[in-house]
């Protein structure tokens, strides 16, 4: 086959979930459903240092997975968001995409640290 025909040859995955509502409709419902998970996250490290702490204790472990989940799945997601996006370097779009991903990391690591300090979560050695 010559270049031209694979890059014609109809697909056999299906579409994506960005692609059938629309990538800046996902976008921003990604954005909704981080945010309430952020604050639920909170709110329960919240509750739980208040009302339950003891290191170490009864729900240490899923604490530690809470962090764990925040520490990895948003840099994984702001890759292949990056990697998926179809906007062109340098438009507008690709600017304000870029853009959102350097405020959206900002608070993804004051949201890891916060939850840290709440779970009583040590780096090792510390």
């Amino acid at each position: 086959m010559t270049a031209p025909e694979i890059e014609t040859r109809p697909s056999a995955r299906p579409a994506s979930i960005a692609k059938i509502i629309g990538y800046e409709r996902f976008t921003e419902n990604s954005a909704l459903v981080s945010a309430v998970l952020a604050v639920g996250c909170l709110a329960w490290g919240i509750y739980w240092r208040l009302n339950y702490y003891e290191p170490k204790g009864s729900a240490w472990g899923f604490n530690q997975l809470v962090v764990a989940g925040w520490t990895l799945i948003p840099p994984i997601w702001f890759w292949v968001h990056w990697y998926k996006c179809p906007y062109d370097p340098g438009s507008p779009k690709w600017e304000r995409m870029t853009h959102g991903h350097e405020v959206s990391r900002n608070l993804w690591v004051a949201l890891v640290i916060i939850l840290a300090v709440l779970f009583d979560i040590h780096w090792p050695g510390g």
